[in-house]
Order: C-alpha cells, then sequence, then structure tokens
C-alpha cells in the first residue's frame, strides 16, 4: 500500500512501490494528499515570482 504499512507507520524511504494491481483508491487518496497536493501548493506559490523575474530569474 502506499503511504501506508501494516503496522500503519510511514513506508520506509527507498521501499519498492506495490504492484498497481495491488494499489486501491484509499492508496492513491493517500499519496495524493501526503506528496501531490503539497507540492502543487508549492509551486502555485513559486511559480508566480518566477514568471515576475522573468525566465526563472536567471
Amino acid at each position: 500500500m502506499i503511504g501506508r504499512s501494516p503496522t500503519g507507520r510511514p513506508p520506509t524511504p527507498g521501499a519498492a512501490a506495490p504492484s498497481i494491481t495491488e494499489t486501491d483508491a484509499a492508496d492513491v487518496r493517500s499519496m495524493m494528499e501526503s506528496h501531490v497536493l503539497p507540492a502543487v501548493d508549492v509551486t502555485g506559490k513559486v511559480i508566480p515570482g518566477m514568471i515576475e523575474l522573468g525566465a526563472g530569474g536567471s
């Protein structure tokens, strides 16, 4: 399961991801909430400043 383990502890960094056939909606939801949505939030805060600086600040 992505983002969870049978013990309820976070997965070990570098551990192999489960097969897509073993992933369920709860696993995907957990990954979205813990990884994807925070990345989108950060991107939404950084990009406007980069655009204002032009070419990423270079």
